[in-house]
């Protein structure tokens, strides 16, 4: 029997100047968010390895929209948003549900 999972998924692209440790930093700030942000089922945060527009992607897990909505406002999650905003040359958010095995 297969379950939903509700998946927010965000690509970034950040721009040309933007340091290599600031992109990790604002790496390490999204894979800490589970441990804050209790809503999350399950959190991924990569480079993209291919040709594209977007330089990285977050993916996040959800079991409920209620829960996306505690994520989404969560202080902790407008806060790496709110610090790393100069650095987004272009962002792309979807959030779909997903049947799971």
């Amino acid at each position: 029997m297969s379950e939903k999972i509700l998946r927010h998924v965000v690509f970034f692209q950040f721009t040309a100047d933007t340091p290599p440790e600031d992109i990790q930093q604002c790496g390490d700030e999204f894979m800490g968010m589970p441990a804050k942000i209790s809503a999350i089922h399950d959190l991924e945060w990569g480079a993209n390895i291919s040709d594209g527009q977007y330089t990285h992607c977050l993916h996040v897990m959800f079991r409920s929209v209620a829960d996306l909505k505690i994520y989404a406002e969560h202080p902790d999650h407008t806060a790496i948003g709110a610090k790393f905003r100069h650095r987004f040359a272009s962002v792309t958010e979807i959030d779909y549900w997903a049947e799971v095995k």
